[in-house]
């Protein structure tokens, strides 16, 4: 089967860092305190895109190089491929524009983060748009987080949605919610048993 993942917020807790260099952030710039700092997935508060671009600007690339991959991210990607699935990786990593001077180092930084965390896969695809490379990979199945995409992706493809925070109350059909990645092995090896 061919199984697509996504990285921030799946193989990845992007949701915590952006929170503490924010939260950082404001504090030692005399900031008044952000109201609700988990909203920054949905961009609901006031300001919002002016802290996320300070977030890109500012921790972006050392989160892409040093972010540590969540507790069995590897063992478990790695595990599916040797049980016979293709894995391909499919990011909307920013700042990724394809030819520029930051989406080629965003690239090269993505590369060495899966290949120092062994992670394996079968292809990576930067993408401002996943649904057509899910299209064209012909995805059985596509590891998300992000709740609005979730819900296009669902008419493509069965989604096994990453718990996070911030997608916790979405709920669509064709979507499975995955807790961990021990509990994403053994929901994708029962969704493929049937």
């Amino acid at each position: 089967m061919n199984i697509g993942f996504d990285i921030d917020g799946v193989m990845t807790n992007e949701e915590d860092y952006q929170i503490e260099c924010l939260t950082k952030y404001v504090y030692e710039n005399n900031l008044p305190d952000m109201t609700n700092p988990l909203a920054f997935e949905t961009r609901k508060y006031d300001d919002m895109e002016s802290m996320f671009e300070i977030y890109v600007d500012k921790f972006i690339e050392e989160y892409a190089e040093n972010g540590k991959p969540r507790l069995f991210a590897s063992e478990i990607i790695n595990k599916l491929r040797q049980d016979g699935h293709k894995i391909y990786i499919i990011t909307s990593r920013r700042p990724t524009p394809t030819g520029t001077e930051k989406g080629e180092k965003m690239k090269a930084i993505v590369k060495r983060w899966l290949d120092k965390n062994n992670i394996e896969y079968d292809g990576l695809f930067f993408e401002k748009d996943k649904t057509i490379k899910m299209k064209e990979l012909s995805l059985d199945a596509m590891v998300e987080d992000n709740p609005t995409t979730i819900e296009a992706f669902v008419k493509i493809t069965h989604v096994f949605c990453f718990d996070n925070r911030y997608n916790a109350n979405l709920e669509c059909e064709n979507m499975t919610r995955v807790y961990s990645f021990y509990d994403l092995y053994r929901k994708i090896n029962n969704y493929f048993a049937k």
